[in-house]
């Protein structure tokens, strides 16, 4: 979370609670974090969560019973009250602005109508939890993939990378939280619009491309032939030969190719430039500047941001399975004059 200096940082927390009772994301009855954890997580001092949570203690936003751990409210009206109250305030921001206008109120409508529905496509990760024995992985992960965004998550080694896409294509059912695409729940129609491109390639090596193209035509209604044949050609790659006798870097790129000709709306890349020549990944990056993820989403796991870096809009950094900063990297440029690895050396080396 990012603060401004316009209000005090506890009414920015309060805020910050209130927009996700609002949405669904903080479910009634679930746990916060402490006082200590929430001022460890946004870096403040911890008297001011304190007062934070006291403010919202006495709105009746979360309650705390005993040595428990403090709960979100699970009294209905106060959430529709809140519901409300926070659309009356959006409407009145909006109406101040638009009113001088002179505008009228039905050409107002339909484009209101068009937006709000731009803006619901997304995946949108809420509160997910995941943990392997007894070790948690993934602690309240919340941030979303947007189309014509390529979204970077960062870490040192085990920070939940991986995880985190298997739990998107649910490879890895999750114990909290949801994930949605498009605003609804997945199902098994959702994974028509989202590709999954691993860090290997997940076809049997005695296949050739050809083999595995017809492949992919049979399991996936998305396939796309004209996308597919383009990129074999992009890639200069022989669809006879099998895959086993392709090097490490062009098999990378058959992984890109087989990836990328699902006619999907969403990309989920994991470590894609991973034991890679330079040659091989020059290719590859040239992709994202092609028509090919003109309006997708993106969703990238590197380790080498140095050669990403001018492709990315936003990165999101995980430190011990939590978000440690979500930031987009032109504003940080603007307002703060600092790259991307720039943030990575405050972050992971402080």
């Amino acid at each position: 979370m990012e603060f401004n200096r316009r209000s005090p940082v506890y009414e920015q927390i309060i805020t910050y609670f209130k927009e996700r009772i609002a949405n669904g994301e903080y479910k009634p009855g679930s746990d916060v974090p402490s006082r200590r954890e929430l001022a460890v997580l946004f870096k403040i001092n911890p008297n001011t969560a304190q007062r934070a949570y006291k403010e919202m203690e006495e709105q009746g936003l979360i309650y705390t019973e005993g040595n428990s751990p403090s709960r979100i409210t699970e009294d209905r009206s106060t959430i529709q009250m809140l519901r409300k109250d926070m659309i009356h305030t959006a409407l009145d921001d909006f109406i101040a602005v638009i009113k001088p206008m002179g505008l009228e109120i039905q050409d107002i409508i339909p484009l209101l109508q068009k937006k709000y529905g731009e803006e619901k496509k997304m995946i949108e990760l809420r509160d997910v939890h995941k943990s392997f024995k007894n070790k948690n992985v993934l602690k309240g992960i919340s941030f979303s993939i947007k189309p014509n965004e390529v979204t970077c998550i960062t870490g040192l080694n085990g920070t939940g990378k991986t995880t985190l896409m298997n739990s998107i294509m649910q490879l890895n059912p999750i114990d909290k939280g949801e994930i949605l695409l498009d605003g609804k729940k997945l199902t098994h129609q959702s994974f028509e619009k989202i590709s999954y491109i691993p860090d290997t390639l997940k076809m049997p090596g005695n296949m050739n491309i050809q083999e595995a193209m017809n492949f992919m035509e049979i399991y996936y209604q998305n396939w796309n032939k004209d996308k597919a044949t383009e990129l074999i050609s992009f890639f200069k790659l022989n669809p006879d030969e099998k895959l086993k006798d392709y090097s490490k870097g062009n098999q990378a790129k058959i992984n890109f190719l087989l990836g990328l000709s699902l006619d999907a709306d969403y990309f989920l890349m994991d470590e894609p430039l991973s034991g890679v020549d330079m040659f091989a990944r020059e290719q590859i990056l040239e992709v994202f500047t092609s028509n090919l993820i003109t309006n997708k989403g993106v969703l990238l796991a590197t380790h080498h941001i140095e050669e990403v870096e001018f492709l990315l809009d936003r990165v999101v950094m995980l430190q011990m399975g939590a978000i440690q900063k979500d930031f987009y990297a032109e504003e940080i440029r603007e307002t703060e004059g600092k790259s991307i690895i720039d943030v990575m050396r405050e972050v992971y080396q402080s």
